[in-house]
């Protein structure tokens, strides 16, 4: 038997946890084996899985022959009071996310790598629209520190119509 503290204290861990303590069972109330046949049948057509494999993340698969691909997986940079992300939607394609103003704006849009313009590997140059704008991004590759001293691999250049241009650091995904 147990004291009326112990007895207290299990009251309320079993409604804290929202269950009741396991039944004692005996081997004759145990519940009854599954039916060989019901075995077999399960094994001769098991459940579909439901969830498809995952792709690896951040990994794109290897550019068939003649298909044009982005240097560009992802990238993402800075500067005083902006903010730019850069995601590869296919091919040459981008989604871009700028927020500036200290993130009191922000503006979505759409880029295109444009070989002709990348002069070496050292700049890549990608175009498209910004809210309805042109917009302009230049990735150098050339060491760059932002302002709180941390070094990032490339300088990022972006020039968006009606707006002063941009400058900062940032790092890409290749």
């Amino acid at each position: 038997m147990h004291s009326p503290r112990t007895t207290s204290a299990l009251a309320i861990a079993v409604a804290i946890s929202g269950c009741a303590p396991a039944a004692k069972t005996t081997e004759s109330e145990a519940p009854p084996a599954p039916s060989s046949v019901a075995v077999q049948a399960v094994a001769a057509n098991p459940p579909a899985d439901p969830v498809p494999a995952a792709q690896p993340m951040g990994k794109r698969a290897a550019p068939q022959p003649g298909e044009l691909v982005s240097p560009v997986i992802a990238a993402r940079g800075g500067g005083t009071g902006w903010e730019i992300r850069i995601s590869n939607t296919g091919g040459y394609d981008h989604r871009v996310v700028l927020s500036w103003d200290t993130g009191g704006q922000r503006g979505e849009g759409t880029l295109r790598f444009q070989p002709s313009a990348a002069a070496s590997n050292a700049r890549i140059v990608l175009r498209g629209t910004l809210d309805s704008k042109v917009i302009d991004v230049e990735l150098l590759k050339q060491p760059c520190a932002s302002e709180d001293r941390v070094a990032h691999e490339h300088a990022i250049n972006v020039v968006v119509s009606g707006m002063p241009p941009l400058r900062g650091c940032g790092d890409l995904a290749i």
